[in-house]
């Protein structure tokens, strides 16, 4: 009887042993032992920095109501990193109690954990297909295995329907959505809201938790602005996918239970938030189409007597920018803590980004601004002018023109003043005067609020 415990305590040994040769084994090979792809089975969540520390140093945004039941996922990846993440540690970062980092290879960077968010893709995809060609790069060598060439560089310009296709950090874009929503919520089962946002995302994060706090995590909310490729129409990931525990549990059920098919399907196309949307689509989650307070673009670019879908974008909160470089990412952040350190309220609309934010900039160039285009329209449809000087006598002879801008003996005008950005090849005016009176054109809002449920709400 005691030759037979010894046997079995031997045997006991041996299997514990066997099976820490195997952890081992998968350590050494993947990094990491796999979390659990299940949405049943959740991993405990590591935190990527201090959470929930306010102190008297902090900034306004961080002391906000329902901040702690909001989760902020920020995509990147190692082709952009070091140019369009670093600006988000002393700003954007600071307002954030809970925050996870994405990528495409695992490191730690400046003091924050970064996550692979293709770890777990089938071996199939990561080990053969021609999309994972710089992951298996950065597997072996880091980010020092990049080619100067394909470093992104801070500017954020890309076609929103071809994106960047020779870019390899963009082959892989697609891939991490799905992946990188079920990991989320297996690391963070108890959030009430998950919102997805890349590196030239900038949200004004009062006006988000405004929102957020007005509706209930319980019923599968997915917002953002609406784009359609094909039949799937989807949230837009640069400019923030947002979404409740509720619909989240139900498209990452939906995908653990098919994964196999949806990375098919990923294979075959090429934009990750489009097939995250066909996901939220089949798991009966429908999207919110959240224009105007959710947008696509900088707040320079913004038309801000646009209307559309019944709704005047002036009148409406705004939450969400996208392709903003680095500097325009702390210039907005430090907007946003003046607006709320002098009390202005939580709610920031469009109007108030014109008046406040965009109107002194166009006001500080007394007119003038070489070196920028205001987006004062398409230059392929320019009228035909000698110079600068006859370009502003064009607009000005235009009542309805406010603002005009000149290249290569082409002129374009507007009557829509927008901030715009840096073109060396470009210059623009302003007549200033009819800039305020555009202000004062603007009909009485209704109060217009938030967007509700379903599409074109």
């Amino acid at each position: 009887m005691a030759t037979y415990r010894r046997l079995r305590r031997a045997s006991l040994l041996t299997s514990i042993l066997a099976l820490g040769l195997f952890l081992l084994t998968l350590r050494l090979l993947y990094g990491k032992t796999p979390t659990p792809s299940t949405s049943t089975s959740r991993s405990a969540a590591p935190a990527t920095h201090k959470l929930g520390q306010v102190t008297s140093t902090s900034p306004p945004c961080a002391r906000l109501p329902g901040a702690k039941d909001a989760l902020v996922i920020l995509k990147t990846g190692a082709t952009e990193l070091q140019d369009k993440l670093p600006v988000h540690f002393h700003t954007t970062f600071s307002c954030y109690p809970n925050y996870i980092i994405f990528s495409d290879v695992e490191e730690e960077y400046e003091g924050h954990h970064i996550i692979d968010a293709l770890e777990f893709v089938n071996q199939d995809y990561r080990g053969a297909n021609k999309d994972f060609e710089l992951w298996r790069r950065l597997q072996t060598g880091g980010r020092a295995a990049l080619k100067p060439d394909e470093l992104s560089g801070p500017d954020s310009k890309v076609s929103p329907m071809t994106g960047k296709g020779s870019n390899p950090g963009w082959k892989l874009d697609k891939w991490k959505f799905l992946p990188m929503v079920n990991r989320t919520l297996n690391m963070y089962p108890d959030m009430k809201w998950y919102i997805f946002v890349e590196t030239d995302t900038y949200m004004f994060w009062s006006t988000t938790l405004a929102y957020l706090n007005s509706l209930d995590h319980k019923e599968p909310w997915y917002m953002g602005s609406q784009m359609q490729i094909g039949s799937v129409v989807f949230a837009h990931g640069g400019s923030g996918i947002f979404a409740s525990q509720a619909a989240l549990r139900m498209v990452v059920d939906l995908f653990v239970a098919n994964q196999d098919e949806w990375e098919k399907f990923t294979a075959m196309h090429w934009a990750g938030d489009c097939v995250l949307g066909k996901a939220f689509t089949d798991a009966e989650v429908d999207l919110t189409w959240a224009w105007p307070t959710i947008q696509g673009v900088k707040p320079g670019s913004i038309e801000y007597d646009r209307f559309e879908y019944r709704k005047r974008l002036w009148c409406y909160p705004t939450i969400s920018y996208h392709h903003l470089s680095p500097s325009e990412v702390e210039d907005i952040w430090n907007f946003e803590q003046d607006w709320l350190e002098k009390g202005k309220g939580e709610i920031v609309r469009h109007s108030d980004v014109f008046i406040s934010y965009i109107m002194p900039r166009i006001m500080a160039t007394k007119g003038a601004k070489m070196g920028w285009d205001n987006m004062s329209g398409n230059f392929e449809n320019a009228l035909d002018c000698d110079s600068y000087s006859a370009c502003r006598t064009l607009c000005d002879d235009d009542d309805y023109c406010a603002q005009f801008a000149y290249k290569d003996g082409q002129c374009k005008k507007s009557g829509s003043p927008q901030w715009g950005e840096a073109n060396p090849a470009v210059q623009s005016g302003w007549f200033l005067d009819r800039v305020e009176q555009f202000v004062k054109n603007q009909e009485p809002c209704s109060g217009e609020l938030w967007v509700e449920r379903g599409r074109n709400a």
